[in-house]
């Protein structure tokens, strides 16, 4: 009978570890969704050059962080969404779909300041202290965990899940974030994107928008090329006709730079845009030797030494 049991809870372990997430897990008020689709990526060209392209810093960082939480990120990990939910800075609830080891994962957190559990419904909420930031979580079942800073936003995401709260419909155009598609690793849907552009000054361009959609494809199955497609909704054709020469005048700026950023200047070479009544598509393809070079570079920058407070810049002049 014990063995028994035993195979009938691995089953069912193994089946929550192969569950998808649903529109219905996410709550109905969604202002923005994010999803980095891991489980395509890893598996794909682009996954492949990106592991061919770390260095031995970065790959002594995963071994790491695998050794600390027991999650291999190029193999637990499916899915990530962020889901904007509230108003306020910090409201936004991350859901991560994967395999994890919620006994271990918990007595780690155990270890910061002000860690306390609670319940909420049939779950537990964590609580802990981060560098002086109070962060909230859940373990909803192995295969998935949400966290936020605030824990309204993580009880109402919770509600969603059990079905005692509003939940996104399946006809809502935040649908087609939630469902995983061939060769698309990441995409972003927005409403009320002039808010946004409000408080994150880097978005000023697109105060006239009122939606947005954008996603990261891969062209095939065969290569690394990737694809960003990005369309604006605006609230009249005259706000479309405007963002769209800002947009072209952008393209222009970086196409004169070919003396200086011969590359900034080719990937603007193969960045196209149109406009049509209240809507701005815009694409912007790049190669698989692009890419390498970009990811070679950004790896570098980030594992680069940070200068030390008050040290002075050191001279290459001798």
């Amino acid at each position: 009978m014990k063995s028994y049991k035993l195979i009938i809870a691995a089953a069912l372990i193994s089946l929550s570890a192969s569950a998808q997430i649903k529109s219905s897990d996410f709550p109905a008020e969604l202002k923005i969704l994010a999803h980095l689709d891991m489980k395509s990526l890893y598996s794909s060209k682009t996954g492949d050059l990106i592991k061919e392209t770390m260095d031995e810093k970065s790959n002594r960082k995963m071994d790491s962080f695998k050794a600390l939480s027991g999650i291999d990120v190029m193999k637990d990990l499916d899915s990530i969404y962020f889901a904007g939910i509230g108003e306020g800075e910090g409201s936004g609830v991350i859901y991560a779909s994967g395999r994890f080891d919620t006994k271990k994962l918990t007595s780690i957190l155990g270890g910061n300041n002000g860690f306390k559990s609670e319940a909420c419904g049939s779950h537990q909420i964590i609580t802990w202290v981060d560098d002086e930031e109070t962060h909230h979580g859940c373990f909803v079942n192995p295969s998935l965990a949400i966290a936020s800073d605030n824990v309204d936003s993580l009880k109402k995401a919770l509600a969603a899940i059990d079905g005692t709260g509003a939940k996104l419909s399946e006809e809502s155009p935040f649908a087609s974030i939630v469902k995983n598609q061939p060769n698309r690793f990441a995409s972003v849907a927005a409403f009320k994107v002039s808010g946004m552009a409000e408080t994150i000054p880097q978005l000023s361009m697109l105060k006239q928008a009122e939606a947005m959609v954008l996603s990261i494809n891969q062209t095939s199955s065969e290569n690394a090329d990737l694809l960003i497609k990005a369309s604006l909704k605006t609230a009249n054709a005259e706000a479309a006709q405007q963002m769209g020469a800002m947009v072209m005048g952008l393209q222009a700026m970086m196409m004169m730079q070919a003396a200086q950023n011969p590359e900034i200047a080719a990937l603007a070479q193969n960045f196209k845009s149109e406009i049509k009544d209240t809507n701005i598509s815009m694409s912007l393809k790049i190669t698989e030797a692009q890419l390498r070079k970009q990811i070679a570079e950004g790896m570098k920058k980030a594992n680069a030494p940070k200068p030390m407070d008050g040290a002075a810049p050191t001279s290459s002049v001798q």
